[in-house]
């Protein structure tokens, strides 16, 4: 985890370095923007979406199959 302030270069540049060293694990980088939230976020590792409702960033996670 880090928590911190950075410009967006050094954040794009941080988050490209996770998705490469990422292999089987999952990340969410949660940072400031300029948009209705006052907040955007990326995710990599996991079947999860970012979805725009509106303006407004939410997770969708996908269904489950149900086989029976």
């Amino acid at each position: 985890m880090f928590v911190g302030k950075a410009s967006s270069r050094i954040r794009d540049y941080l988050w490209e370095r996770i998705v490469r060293s990422i292999k089987d694990g999952r990340a969410t980088m949660a940072y400031s923007s300029h948009s209705e939230q006052g907040f955007d976020y990326r995710v990599c590792g996991t079947d999860w979406k970012v979805v725009d409702l509106d303006g407004i960033k939410v997770m969708l996670r996908p269904a489950k199959n149900k086989t029976e």
